[in-house]
């Protein structure tokens, strides 16, 4: 598999999954099929799913380190990520890096009964969302937990954030 792409693409994937749903284990999981690309996030509680964008040639799916990836592909501009045999390699300009990666697991389809639905909301919406988000938002310490979770229901009826 050979994957092409900005690195500030894959610096923002991270962020997004690291945000919505910090690896349990440490590590992402990237996949291609031979068209597309995908890096996941899966943790105790929520799934993450960011596409990336770039040319992509071959099918693979691994996992590896969030760190190991940020690291070596922080401020590259464009990279070639390939991989073969377990190992990814990272190649942009003259830099070369060779990461280890681990089996991905593939993890269950989600069995709700629940429909998903769309639901449209206004600039104003999306301000007062993030106000209410950063209002209750507890702050991560090594003491409780490395993760505290944060619940958002939009509904047709309105919005709710616990």
């Amino acid at each position: 598999m050979i994957l092409n792409l900005d690195s500030a693409f894959i610096q923002e994937a991270l962020k997004i999954i690291t945000r919505l749903s910090p690896p349990s284990q440490g590590n992402i999981a990237i996949h291609t099929d031979g068209a597309s690309a995908w890096m996941h996030g899966y943790s105790d509680v929520n799934r993450c799913s960011v596409v990336l964008p770039g040319k992509v040639s071959g099918k693979a799916s691994f996992s590896i380190s969030v760190e190991a990836i940020r690291d070596a592909t922080k401020g590259r501009g464009e990279v070639e990520l390939s991989y073969k045999n377990t190992i990814l390699t990272i190649k942009s300009g003259k830099y070369r890096a060779e990461l280890t990666t681990v089996d991905a697991l593939e993890m269950d389809a989600d069995d709700s009964s629940e429909k998903s639905i769309t639901v449209k909301i206004t600039t104003e919406q999306s301000a007062w969302l993030k106000s209410a988000i950063n209002a209750i938002a507890l702050k991560p310490t090594i003491l409780v937990s490395t993760f505290i979770p944060l619940g958002v229901k939009l509904s047709s009826k309105g919005a709710f954030v616990a």
